[in-house]
């Protein structure tokens, strides 16, 4: 029997050992390397249900429906008719509203209450900090409530998005010894939390502006102007309307000096 040299010996058993050694490591390895994939595939998912569940909470905090009230008030040295007079022709809105177009398909009706009342179609240009102007386009239902002194209006704008009931009351009074009229002006808003502070303060701002344009027509010295605007006010309608149909949404005054809000 041949006897095979040591050194010969020795290299094969090496390179049998060797052989060996790797199987075992592949073998050992194989599960390992799964389990890493698979451990990867899991920390990854867990980010996604994390990721996912942040999302939906912040979309459930800034936009859940939350309720804005805001209030203004102004004394006018005018009847309470006069006063109720001027709101109850909803045109004459356009030259003291600093946001609106123009109201359109103006429409007189009686509601199921028994109410009078008109409905018609509100345009508004809105500024957004000066970046852009977002022109609204919605619904009013405005009732007149003669004995008790009030007009009231509802709309919704976006598809009930934005929901306000608003109304004007009026309650006769005497201040530093002149009759006049105080005129309340109440406006609830139902919307997404996100677009609540802009539009309390956006709404508080109009609203404002609204009763001072009303105190400025109605004081003795610019109640002639009055008729004036009601002269004008279909004019006034008319030419927003052409401007609509060519997609110029620019506000327009017939007398620029009386509908200015300085």
């Amino acid at each position: 029997r041949r006897i095979r040299p040591p050194r010969l010996l020795q290299k094969e058993l090496s390179s049998n050992f060797h052989r060996s050694q790797r199987y075992f490591l592949s073998d050992f390895l194989k599960p390992a390397m799964g389990s890493s994939k698979m451990g990867k595939l899991s920390s990854v998912s867990s980010k996604i249900s994390v990721c996912s569940a942040v999302l939906a909470l912040c979309s459930y905090f800034f936009l859940r429906r939350t309720s804005v009230v805001f209030r203004e008030e102004v004394f006018i040295q005018a009847s309470e008719d006069e006063v109720f007079e001027f709101l109850s022709d909803v045109r004459l809105l356009d030259f003291v509203h600093p946001y609106r177009v123009g109201a359109f398909n103006i429409t007189a009706v009686t509601d199921e209450f028994g109410l009078e009342g008109v409905n018609y179609d509100n345009v508004e240009r809105v500024d957004f900090f000066g970046v852009y102007t977002e022109t609204l386009y919605f619904p009013v239902h405005t009732r007149f409530l003669k004995n008790a002194g009030e007009v009231r209006s509802s709309y919704d704008v976006l598809n009930g998005t934005v929901v306000a009931n608003q109304s004007f009351s009026l309650h006769p009074g005497t201040r530093d010894g002149v009759n006049g009229t105080l005129v309340v002006d109440t406006s609830r808003v139902t919307l997404p939390w996100v677009y609540s502070h802009f539009t309390a303060w956006k709404g508080g701002e109009a609203h404002r502006m609204i009763l001072r344009g009303m105190r400025r027509f109605l004081e003795d010295d610019n109640r002639d102007v009055i008729t004036l605007l009601k002269q004008y006010a279909d004019l006034r309608i008319q030419f927003n309307e052409l401007r609509l149909l060519s997609n110029d949404i620019t506000s327009f005054c017939v007398l620029p000096m009386i509908c200015s809000n300085a």
